[in-house]
């Protein structure tokens, strides 16, 4: 999961999965806690897609090609406020950051540190003391 706005620059670490459009759906569904196997239809002009099946995660965002496949993003339409994450929230985005992104540890400690609802909870300190040996 990351947290970008598209419009204020700057760099968000993502993985990428390959999916089919009905194993997206479910995915959609299932972040809505909803029964899977509704369609999911793509706008074709690279809009967004306003699927409706969550009002979480109610858009699709075309963000470009990878390797010959359409990239697509879920997010939604609202911006919610930020809020501290869990400790073990913390952990697991240091563990997915420190995998396959190649960041040192003061360079994953910044990116994270930076996040909104980070800071203040979460210092410099606790997360350090908290990085996957």
């Amino acid at each position: 999961m990351a947290f970008f706005t598209c419009d204020t620059g700057g760099v968000v670490h993502a993985r990428a999965y390959l999916l089919r459009l009905e194993q997206l759906g479910d995915l959609v569904a299932q972040e809505a806690r909803r029964p899977v196997g509704a369609a999911l239809v793509l706008e074709t002009d690279g809009h967004p897609t306003r699927h409706g099946l969550s009002r979480t995660y109610d858009v699709l965002l075309d963000v470009g090609d990878l390797d010959g496949h359409r990239m697509l993003t879920l997010t939604g339409s609202r911006v919610p406020p930020a809020r501290t994450p869990s400790a073990s929230y913390v952990r697991t985005m240091l563990e997915g950051l420190a995998d396959g992104f190649g960041l040192d540890a003061d360079n994953l400690i910044a990116y994270l540190a930076a996040a909104d609802g980070v800071a203040p909870h979460w210092t410099v300190d606790a997360l350090r003391r908290m990085l996957p040996a």
